[in-house]
Protein backbone atom coordinates (compact mmCIF):
# COMPACT_ATOMS: atom_id res chain seq x y z
CA UNK A 1 0.00 0.00 0.00
CA UNK A 2 2.86 2.58 0.85
CA UNK A 3 4.72 1.76 -2.53
CA UNK A 4 1.08 2.16 -4.29
CA UNK A 5 0.78 5.59 -2.43
CA UNK A 6 4.15 6.78 -3.12
CA UNK A 7 3.64 6.13 -6.94
CA UNK A 8 0.46 7.61 -6.83
CA UNK A 9 2.28 11.00 -5.22
CA UNK A 10 4.71 10.62 -7.95
CA UNK A 11 2.26 10.85 -10.55
CA UNK A 12 0.39 13.48 -9.10
CA UNK A 13 3.27 15.63 -9.04
CA UNK A 14 5.21 14.80 -12.62
CA UNK A 15 1.47 15.68 -13.85
CA UNK A 16 1.26 19.22 -11.65
CA UNK A 17 4.72 19.89 -13.08
CA UNK A 18 3.89 19.15 -16.66
CA UNK A 19 0.63 20.98 -16.60
CA UNK A 20 3.01 24.40 -15.14
CA UNK A 21 4.48 23.63 -18.47
CA UNK A 22 1.68 23.94 -20.60
CA UNK A 23 1.32 27.98 -20.53
CA UNK A 24 -2.05 27.33 -20.94
CA UNK A 25 -5.15 29.69 -19.62
CA UNK A 26 -8.56 28.87 -19.39
CA UNK A 27 -11.26 31.76 -18.20
CA UNK A 28 -14.67 33.49 -18.06
CA UNK A 29 -15.44 36.94 -18.22
CA UNK A 30 -19.05 39.12 -17.57
CA UNK A 31 -18.93 41.86 -20.11
CA UNK A 32 -20.46 44.97 -20.45
CA UNK A 33 -20.68 47.04 -23.40
CA UNK A 34 -22.08 49.85 -25.59
CA UNK A 35 -22.29 49.40 -29.82
CA UNK A 36 -23.37 51.80 -31.98
CA UNK A 37 -24.22 52.29 -35.38
CA UNK A 38 -25.71 54.71 -38.15
CA UNK A 39 -27.34 53.64 -41.39
CA UNK A 40 -29.05 54.91 -44.49
CA UNK A 41 -32.29 53.90 -46.34
CA UNK A 42 -32.07 54.63 -50.29
CA UNK A 43 -35.48 54.82 -52.48
CA UNK A 44 -33.81 54.09 -55.54
CA UNK A 45 -37.13 54.51 -57.44
CA UNK A 46 -38.47 57.81 -55.61
CA UNK A 47 -42.22 58.71 -55.99
CA UNK A 48 -44.98 59.14 -57.83
CA UNK A 49 -44.01 63.40 -58.35
CA UNK A 50 -40.28 62.84 -58.68
CA UNK A 51 -37.46 60.03 -59.95
CA UNK A 52 -35.24 61.70 -57.53
CA UNK A 53 -34.06 58.79 -54.93
CA UNK A 54 -35.31 59.58 -51.38
CA UNK A 55 -32.72 59.38 -48.55
CA UNK A 56 -33.32 58.90 -44.71
CA UNK A 57 -30.80 58.49 -42.17
CA UNK A 58 -30.95 57.35 -38.53
CA UNK A 59 -28.21 55.63 -35.85
CA UNK A 60 -28.92 53.05 -33.16
CA UNK A 61 -27.31 52.50 -29.66
CA UNK A 62 -27.48 49.63 -27.85
CA UNK A 63 -26.42 48.50 -24.34
CA UNK A 64 -25.41 44.98 -23.03
CA UNK A 65 -24.11 42.79 -20.33
CA UNK A 66 -22.82 39.62 -21.75
CA UNK A 67 -20.73 36.39 -20.57
CA UNK A 68 -17.74 34.93 -22.65
CA UNK A 69 -15.08 32.51 -22.39
CA UNK A 70 -11.74 32.41 -23.65
CA UNK A 71 -8.64 30.27 -23.81
CA UNK A 72 -5.05 31.05 -24.16
CA UNK A 73 -1.58 30.02 -24.59
CA UNK A 74 1.56 32.05 -23.50
CA UNK A 75 4.83 32.32 -26.02
CA UNK A 76 7.42 31.82 -23.30
CA UNK A 77 9.39 29.26 -25.05
CA UNK A 78 10.04 32.16 -27.76
CA UNK A 79 13.93 34.23 -26.96
CA UNK A 80 13.65 37.89 -25.56
CA UNK A 81 10.52 39.93 -25.17
CA UNK A 82 8.45 37.30 -27.50
CA UNK A 83 8.22 35.43 -24.89
CA UNK A 84 5.79 38.43 -23.24
CA UNK A 85 3.50 37.43 -26.11
CA UNK A 86 0.48 34.94 -25.71
CA UNK A 87 -2.18 34.23 -28.50
CA UNK A 88 -6.20 33.79 -27.32
CA UNK A 89 -9.41 33.00 -28.73
CA UNK A 90 -12.69 34.26 -27.23
CA UNK A 91 -16.09 33.33 -27.77
CA UNK A 92 -19.68 34.96 -26.88
CA UNK A 93 -22.10 32.50 -25.72
CA UNK A 94 -25.17 35.02 -26.19
CA UNK A 95 -26.59 37.43 -28.43
CA UNK A 96 -27.26 40.92 -27.53
CA UNK A 97 -29.18 43.37 -29.85
CA UNK A 98 -29.49 47.00 -30.11
CA UNK A 99 -32.80 49.80 -29.61
CA UNK A 100 -35.03 49.72 -32.01
CA UNK A 101 -35.09 52.35 -34.34
CA UNK A 102 -38.35 53.71 -35.87
CA UNK A 103 -39.50 56.47 -38.82
CA UNK A 104 -42.56 57.31 -40.56
CA UNK A 105 -42.70 57.51 -44.44
CA UNK A 106 -44.69 59.30 -46.43
CA UNK A 107 -44.94 58.82 -50.01
CA UNK A 108 -47.26 59.39 -53.05
CA UNK A 109 -48.78 56.20 -54.75
CA UNK A 110 -49.43 56.42 -58.74
CA UNK A 111 -52.54 58.12 -58.27
CA UNK A 112 -51.00 60.53 -56.26
CA UNK A 113 -52.43 59.27 -53.10
CA UNK A 114 -50.03 60.11 -49.41
CA UNK A 115 -49.83 57.00 -47.71
CA UNK A 116 -47.80 56.85 -44.23
CA UNK A 117 -46.19 53.80 -43.60
CA UNK A 118 -43.92 52.43 -40.44
CA UNK A 119 -40.70 50.93 -40.55
CA UNK A 120 -38.83 49.52 -37.57
CA UNK A 121 -35.72 47.84 -37.28
CA UNK A 122 -33.06 46.57 -34.49
CA UNK A 123 -29.65 44.59 -35.21
CA UNK A 124 -28.49 41.56 -33.46
CA UNK A 125 -24.92 40.71 -32.82
CA UNK A 126 -24.64 36.63 -33.16
CA UNK A 127 -21.80 34.44 -32.93
CA UNK A 128 -19.17 37.20 -31.72
CA UNK A 129 -15.65 35.51 -31.63
CA UNK A 130 -12.49 36.97 -31.30
CA UNK A 131 -8.97 36.00 -32.12
CA UNK A 132 -6.20 37.86 -30.26
CA UNK A 133 -2.53 38.81 -29.33
CA UNK A 134 -1.72 39.94 -26.13
CA UNK A 135 1.71 41.73 -24.69
CA UNK A 136 2.80 41.78 -21.35
CA UNK A 137 4.37 45.45 -20.70
CA UNK A 138 4.72 44.20 -16.77
CA UNK A 139 3.56 41.08 -14.98
CA UNK A 140 0.63 42.69 -14.33
CA UNK A 141 -0.42 45.48 -16.98
CA UNK A 142 -1.26 44.26 -20.45
CA UNK A 143 -2.50 45.13 -24.05
CA UNK A 144 -4.02 42.87 -26.84
CA UNK A 145 -5.25 43.62 -30.39
CA UNK A 146 -7.17 40.94 -32.46
CA UNK A 147 -9.95 40.41 -35.18
CA UNK A 148 -13.19 39.90 -34.83
CA UNK A 149 -16.11 37.82 -36.43
CA UNK A 150 -19.80 38.25 -36.01
CA UNK A 151 -22.85 37.50 -37.14
CA UNK A 152 -25.37 40.65 -37.71
CA UNK A 153 -29.06 39.71 -37.88
CA UNK A 154 -31.38 42.71 -39.07
CA UNK A 155 -34.90 42.36 -37.24
CA UNK A 156 -37.43 44.22 -39.18
CA UNK A 157 -40.85 45.46 -39.48
CA UNK A 158 -41.36 47.73 -42.77
CA UNK A 159 -44.36 49.36 -44.31
CA UNK A 160 -42.84 49.18 -47.74
CA UNK A 161 -42.88 45.03 -47.54
CA UNK A 162 -39.55 44.95 -47.71
CA UNK A 163 -36.67 42.44 -45.83
CA UNK A 164 -33.26 43.14 -44.19
CA UNK A 165 -30.36 40.78 -45.24
CA UNK A 166 -28.53 39.05 -42.68
CA UNK A 167 -24.31 39.00 -42.81
CA UNK A 168 -21.00 37.62 -41.66
CA UNK A 169 -19.11 40.82 -40.90
CA UNK A 170 -15.58 40.63 -39.46
CA UNK A 171 -13.62 43.57 -37.55
CA UNK A 172 -11.00 44.81 -35.52
CA UNK A 173 -10.37 45.21 -31.51
CA UNK A 174 -7.85 46.76 -29.34
CA UNK A 175 -7.46 47.14 -25.34
CA UNK A 176 -6.04 47.12 -22.24
CA UNK A 177 -6.11 45.54 -18.92
CA UNK A 178 -4.81 44.40 -15.42
CA UNK A 179 -3.79 41.11 -14.27
CA UNK A 180 -3.25 39.42 -10.96
CA UNK A 181 -1.78 35.73 -10.51
CA UNK A 182 -2.26 33.64 -7.04
CA UNK A 183 -0.08 30.99 -6.43
CA UNK A 184 -2.24 28.31 -7.06
CA UNK A 185 -2.85 29.60 -10.64
CA UNK A 186 -6.15 31.15 -10.14
CA UNK A 187 -5.93 34.90 -11.74
CA UNK A 188 -8.37 37.67 -12.30
CA UNK A 189 -8.30 40.47 -14.57
CA UNK A 190 -9.81 43.65 -15.34
CA UNK A 191 -9.60 45.01 -19.36
CA UNK A 192 -11.69 47.46 -21.58
CA UNK A 193 -11.39 47.19 -24.99
CA UNK A 194 -12.76 48.99 -28.40
CA UNK A 195 -13.61 47.18 -31.44
CA UNK A 196 -14.55 48.27 -34.86
CA UNK A 197 -16.79 46.14 -37.51
CA UNK A 198 -16.30 46.66 -41.10
CA UNK A 199 -19.38 48.41 -43.19
CA UNK A 200 -21.98 46.14 -44.63
CA UNK A 201 -24.78 46.63 -47.24
CA UNK A 202 -27.77 44.89 -47.59
CA UNK A 203 -30.84 45.25 -50.15
CA UNK A 204 -34.73 45.12 -49.20
CA UNK A 205 -37.05 43.16 -51.87
CA UNK A 206 -37.99 46.23 -53.95
CA UNK A 207 -36.10 49.72 -54.59
CA UNK A 208 -34.60 50.02 -51.12
CA UNK A 209 -30.99 50.19 -50.42
CA UNK A 210 -29.88 49.65 -46.81
CA UNK A 211 -26.21 50.97 -46.28
CA UNK A 212 -24.58 50.41 -42.72
CA UNK A 213 -21.79 52.10 -41.12
CA UNK A 214 -19.67 53.01 -38.39
CA UNK A 215 -20.40 49.88 -36.49
CA UNK A 216 -18.50 50.62 -33.02
CA UNK A 217 -18.31 49.59 -29.43
CA UNK A 218 -16.62 49.44 -26.36
CA UNK A 219 -16.35 47.07 -24.21
CA UNK A 220 -14.99 46.85 -20.23
CA UNK A 221 -14.81 43.04 -18.68
CA UNK A 222 -14.21 41.34 -15.71
CA UNK A 223 -12.58 37.89 -16.14
CA UNK A 224 -11.37 34.58 -13.72
CA UNK A 225 -9.45 31.90 -14.77
CA UNK A 226 -6.98 29.10 -13.72
CA UNK A 227 -3.29 28.79 -15.37
CA UNK A 228 -2.32 24.95 -16.71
Amino acid sequence: MKKITIAILMLLGSFSMASAELGVKIGASMNIGIFHGEGTDTDNGGTASSSVAEVQRGDATGVAGFTSFFIEKDLAFLPGPFARFSVGYDLVNQDFESDTAENDRVSLDEDVTSTSKTNTVKIAFENMATTYVTFNITDSLYVKTGSISVDLVTKESLGTGGSYGDESLSGSMAGIGMSHMFDNGLFFRTEGTLMELDNPTAQTSGDHTITVKNIEGASARFSIGKSF
